[in-house]
């Protein structure tokens, strides 16, 4: 029975935990490798184009500013954006036709101090990428209008005819907001500087009939969130002046739904000294026939940073469902909310990043995508990372020590494996199908004391025999489903038994079939164990 008693040797001696019917919810990092970044400066910069391609801007470690996209398979760094790019507020937009737009901080007027330091003064620049490099949009690098624009404040956004404008924190007004558009030459929005004090985080959209819309942290307003429109004329207010809660800490940029609603989140947190404890929340509203709705608020309290949310970022699918990303001491979240109710995705705090502001954005499948910094070996070395989630896949796992593999598609049994030490995740082995799917196949699921194995087969008999004449293994149950027969757009999933390891391997990777064929005298080929979805 030796194509029997196998399986991959299980982290957890004696512990059985149950399997999951749905399938597991994985985030897929791909790692930009040959670039650093100054992770402690965040994303500056993170759109998907009409195709789902992730782009982003950042400044590496050698404080250049970086646009680069993902295709797919590497990442592709586009031309450089300019000379002399200074941190700064720096905002990366997209419009219908997907040309970028970039504004940043260069510097201008430069002279070496006694000392050998470098001085200079903030220059603003704004420019779009025509295929072939970046050029300058109106020249704002000299316009009056920019003057002097804050060098933390200051975003750009594309309205629904693919006209760029610019909000920012206005110096020649006293730090207060003003708004500008570009229509062969800039020009502002009703009056400079028409916030009633200084403002911080700005941040603009659109709604489903063009009209701008503000929001800022109001500084006359104890910090707390002011809404603003533009009704052709001048700007007025939304609902109240300073409307949100008074511990508001962060605003996420504004979000527009398919029916051109205005979502506004904001984060809020609350320091209760006395009971050594903190409340954090994100606070998600919307504007609907005029007026602020409250349409949820997601909390988390805890004794320490490591227990609660620092910042929060918002999303809306194509059914107008929230997605919020946020940032904690213990990594990224990602929820949804399904019915009232706040669903994770992957895990709590399951994404690694180096940086607590992570911007979500959701493709045209509904699939949500994040933007973050990967740890790397040293201080400074951290890396850009595209996270996507991945439905319905199989988690795979290898460990040195027990000298075998580990499948799941358990949402809970990956993200627990993850963290224990005798265990690599290798990521996601192949796609597996839910109960109902046409064609679908159960893999059933055995776990022997004795052997402190797992075992997988699709196969009755074989299942049955083991049920029937081996006291060693203990039915688990269906472990997720497959297809049992070949099909359109399907590949094969190849299975192997090592006598030495006394352990079945399963792959989908006709190459890494070939070499264990051809290179590893450990493993023997047993055949097809069953078709998975390309």
């Amino acid at each position: 029975m030796r194509n029997m008693m196998s399986a991959v040797l299980w982290a957890f001696a004696g512990l059985v935990i149950a399997t999951s019917v749905s399938a597991a919810d994985v985030w897929s990092p791909q790692v930009d490798n040959d670039e650093l970044v100054r992770s402690w400066n965040g994303m500056h910069g993170f759109v998907l184009d009409s195709n789902d391609v992730p782009i982003v801007a950042h400044y590496n470690n050698d404080e250049i500013l970086v646009v680069k996209r993902f295709d797919g398979d590497a990442w592709i760094n586009l031309p450089q954006v300019g000379p002399g790019a200074v941190y700064g507020s720096t905002s990366l937009k997209i419009d219908s036709v997907d040309t970028l737009y970039i504004s940043y901080f260069s510097k201008g007027n430069i002279q070496i101090d006694e000392y050998g330091y470098e001085e200079y003064d903030y220059v603003f620049n704004i420019k779009k990428f025509n295929g072939d490099t970046w050029v300058s949009v109106g020249d704002a690098s000299n316009n009056s209008i920019f003057a002097d624009v804050h060098s933390q404040s200051a975003t750009l956004a594309i309205d629904n005819e693919d006209a760029p404008y610019l909000v920012f924190a206005d110096g020649i007004h006293d730090d207060r907001i003003s708004v500008a558009k570009y229509d062969d030459s800039w020009s502002l929005i009703g009056e400079g500087g028409f916030s009633g004090a200084e403002i911080y985080w700005p941040t603009l959209t659109f709604d489903g009939g063009n009209i701008p819309y503000v929001a800022y942290l109001d500084d006359g307003a104890n910090g707390r969130v002011t809404l603003e429109a533009f009704d052709g004329l001048r700007w007025y207010t939304i609902g109240e002046r300073g409307f949100s809660d008074e511990n508001t800490n962060f605003l996420s940029p504004l979000n527009v739904d398919s029916e051109g609603i205005v979502y506004v989140q904001y984060t809020t947190l609350d320091f209760d000294y006395d009971e050594e404890f903190i409340t954090s929340q994100i606070v998600i509203d919307r504007i609907k026939d005029g007026t602020l709705e409250k349409v949820s608020t997601y909390t988390k309290s805890g004794e320490s940073f490591s227990d609660i949310l620092l910042y929060g970022s918002l999303a809306l699918d194509s059914e107008n469902t929230p997605y919020i990303s946020y940032g904690s001491y213990n990594g990224i979240t990602i929820a949804k909310l399904t019915g009232g109710e706040w669903e994770i995705l992957g895990g709590e705090g399951s994404i690694e990043n180096t940086s607590l502001i992570t911007p979500i954005a959701i493709a045209s499948d509904d699939t949500p995508i994040i933007a973050t910094t990967v740890e790397g070996e040293r201080w400074f070395e951290d890396r850009i990372a595209i996270q996507k989630l991945e439905t319905g896949v199989l988690c795979r796992f290898y460990s040195a020590e027990f000298r075998g593999h580990f499948y799941t598609d358990s949402t809970t049994e990956c993200a627990l494996i993850k963290e224990d030490a005798n265990w690599d995740y290798e990521g996601t082995a192949y796609k597996t199908l839910s109960a109902n799917a046409v064609g679908a196949t159960p893999v059933y699921r055995f776990w022997s004391e004795g052997y402190n194995h797992h075992f997988y087969t699709t196969s009755e008999s074989e299942k049955a025999g083991i049920i029937a004449n081996d006291p060693n293994w203990t039915y688990e149950g269906i472990g997720y489903y497959v297809y049992g027969a070949q099909q359109d757009n399907t590949k094969t999933v190849y299975r192997f038994w090592s006598e030495a390891y006394k352990a079945h391997f399963y792959t989908a990777s006709a190459s890494e079939k070939e070499s264990l064929m051809t290179h590893d005298d450990n493993w023997a080929y047993e055949g097809i164990a069953w078709y998975v979805a390309k």
